[in-house]
């Protein structure tokens, strides 16, 4: 789930939504088949393995991902006012409209 990651260093967030949206488990288990839907974003391959995976995983890991889409849309298109909390006093709320700036979010993983 690397692809949950891009969202603090990729450049449009509407690119970050599209490719989340057909990777969150309740939406790819919808279909049996890859040709079933027009996968914009997602390969047969990347389906194939998705779908075999999502066979068995608690119900836990769709809640999450699902979460993470809803909080990277949440403000896709607004512009942040004030500060955010302690934990994120590094990052400065005037970098880039209040979105900040792109780094790579993969360093603060604990399982990556």
């Amino acid at each position: 789930m690397n692809y949950l990651w891009e969202f603090t260093s990729i450049q449009y967030l509407d690119q970050w939504s599209d490719t989340i949206v057909e990777l969150i488990p309740d939406n790819l288990l919808e279909f049996k088949t890859y040709e079933e839907d027009a996968f914009e974003r997602l390969s047969k391959d990347k389906f194939l393995y998705l779908y075999k995976l999502y066979q068995n995983i608690d119900k836990s890991i769709g809640i999450l991902v699902r979460a993470i889409y809803e909080l990277g849309i949440s403000h896709a298109y607004t512009v942040i006012e004030g500060y955010g909390e302690s934990p994120f006093l590094s990052f400065s709320i005037e970098e880039n409209r209040g979105w900040g700036n792109k780094f790579d979010g993969t360093s603060l993983s604990k399982i990556l």
